[in-house]
């Protein structure tokens, strides 16, 4: 809104959005031709604001997370309209936010943290919010098992390596489900040959996802996709870990012992 002086207020969703704005908001005014500033220039003069985040792809979920599983459905070719949805570790909610773009019917958004879902999505009637649960210990809510389980379950943990996520997964979802799950190599990888800062060789992180895929296989489960994210898990782009995410379903020549 206009504050005084008929100067732009730009108003961050949360404060970690204020964070990411405040160093890239730089102000250039330009003068309309004017020999000298005055009054009636100053009123006639346009501000131009360069760099503002909330107006790049970056910020078309309220987090960045929403970029990555949005690489994943279009690579994938998932169109989860009318789907019944669950996301485990939401945190501030990009995984739920771009299957609501996706016009998802409805998102189950499950975490161990309290407060942290934005408040956009804490106020959409599509979003039961299940903070304060671990996913990996809980059952579907009666809600969800009335309707028919899930049709998608999502998954983005911190420190939780796919042999425990997933059979968590396994009771949420419906006969036909399908899950996308994010790979993290540095969470995935045992002998501990890292980088500076704790980031893994290229071909390091490729050969511990290998053997993640394998692995998923032996407990049950296909991988019928794999995608490089287009965005590493560090705060930049191009800083931190490579990160993949796997399409995955129940292989039913598993049965259901497969754990």
């Amino acid at each position: 809104m206009p504050g005084a002086g008929g100067r732009r207020r730009h108003h961050a969703r949360t404060r970690a959005h204020d964070r990411h704005c405040r160093p890239a908001r730089r102000v250039h005014r330009r003068r309309a031709g004017l020999a000298r500033p005055h009054r009636a220039g100053v009123e006639r003069a346009r501000n131009q604001v360069c760099g503002f985040p909330a107006l790049t792809e970056e910020r078309r979920f309220v987090s960045r997370g929403g970029l990555k599983l949005q690489a994943a459905l279009d690579a994938f070719d998932l169109h989860p309209t009318g789907w019944r949805c669950a996301d485990f570790g939401c945190s501030t909610g990009g995984f739920t936010d771009c299957l609501l773009q996706a016009r998802a019917a409805k998102v189950f958004a499950v975490d161990t943290g309290y407060g942290v879902l934005d408040w956009k999505l804490r106020n959409d009637p599509r979003v039961v919010v299940m903070e304060r649960t671990n996913a990996l210990h809980t059952d579907p809510p009666p809600e969800l098992v009335a309707a028919g389980l899930a049709h998608l379950v999502v998954v983005d943990l911190s420190w939780t390596r796919q042999q425990h996520a997933l059979p968590a997964c396994r009771r949420w979802l419906a006969s036909d489900g399908l899950i996308v799950t994010l790979i993290k190599p540095h969470y995935e990888h045992d002998s501990g040959a890292r980088a500076r800062r704790g980031v893994l060789e290229d071909q390091v992180a490729r050969d511990v996802v290998e053997g993640v895929c394998a692995r998923i296989c032996a407990m049950g489960f296909s991988v019928d996709g794999l995608v490089e994210s287009p965005i590493r898990g560090g705060k930049g782009k191009s800083t931190g870990n490579r990160e993949y995410l796997a399409l995955v379903r129940v292989d039913p020549r598993a049965g259901a012992s497969g754990n």
